[in-house]
């Protein structure tokens, strides 16, 4: 599933930033978002679960960073035009389209925060990790609040 998820991305990440899409490639593109952000907060919620363990369990740590940092490369190109709440369900808010400017600052911010978390867990360095993880949880809640409608 995760190889699935990652092939689509990299197919989405080619041709979200061309023209608005419609019809089935908007629900097509919804769909991948949708797996590949929930993918992205499981990574996340394993993450701290494996910082949380004793002795940290290493392997998995950078498993997760791994994810979250090819995951947040690909923010930016997840949300094309036509693929907002006005199409179908989704918790993306307007605002990402009409604040773009401000939806990819927030993006670059959780991308720099996980690949600064990935680059520490590849050295091998759990302290940095752990000092790391409250900015990518930071980066990730700020994106949210601002662009993400709660469950309904």
């Amino acid at each position: 599933m995760r190889i699935v998820v990652i092939a689509s991305l990299t197919a989405l990440a080619a041709t979200a930033t061309a023209a608005t899409v419609s019809g089935p490639k908007a629900v097509q593109v919804m769909h991948d978002r949708h797996e590949a952000m929930e993918q992205l907060g499981n990574a996340m919620k394993t993450l701290h679960r494996a910082l949380d363990s004793s002795p940290a369990d290493a392997d998995a740590i950078r498993a997760q960073t791994s994810i979250m940092a090819a995951t947040a490369a690909k923010i930016p190109a997840m949300f094309p035009a036509g693929t907002g709440p006005d199409v179908g369900k989704t918790r993306a808010k307007p605002e990402i389209w009409t604040q773009q400017a401000l939806f990819m600052r927030r993006s670059k911010d959780y991308l720099v925060a996980a690949r600064a978390i990935d680059a520490a867990a590849k050295s091998g360095d759990m302290n940095k990790v752990m000092a790391l993880h409250e900015r990518v949880d930071q980066a990730c809640k700020a994106c949210h609040d601002s662009f993400r409608a709660p469950k309904t």
